[in-house]
């Protein structure tokens, strides 16, 4: 950390953002073999037109450092092989409440939604996707 710290050269002062590079990449490597694996788990233990199917979740933390779009996505479901949408209006309000800004959503827009299939969805994003089945929620 001294070196990095005392580097006054051009790469010196590149440390947080290959930082960042580093975390959404292995944030999507994690979430890339996690789709793989809820797609597996479907295919094998729901059979075609289940009542109840397994779908994704998007599960979010909450602490001062959520961005506008976490607050505005947690519990958003979509089925295992389509993606996930977030209103832009519910992040602008989340951003509103918050007091904070919503750049660095790196989701495409599509029909007044950001629109993406994992995470990451915006710089530093530190949210998953779980397992999730319609029935689960009347469970305690």
């Amino acid at each position: 950390n001294r070196i990095a710290a005392a580097d006054r050269s051009v790469f010196g002062g590149m440390r947080s953002r290959a930082e960042l590079i580093a975390r959404m990449e292995l944030n999507r490597g994690y979430n890339d073999m996690h789709q793989a694996a809820l797609e597996e788990a479907a295919a094998v233990l729901d059979p075609p037109g289940a009542p109840d199917p397994l779908m994704k979740r998007m599960d979010e933390y909450f602490d001062a450092r959520n961005h506008p779009f976490s607050r505005a996505a947690h519990g958003t479901v979509a089925a295992i092989k389509d993606e996930f949408r977030v209103p832009v209006a519910k992040v602008a309000a989340a951003a509103a409440a918050l007091g904070k800004g919503q750049g660095g959503i790196v989701w495409r827009v599509l029909g007044g939604a950001y629109a993406g299939f994992n995470y990451p969805a915006h710089f530093n994003d530190r949210g998953r996707q779980v397992p999730f089945r319609r029935g689960w929620e009347d469970e305690d």
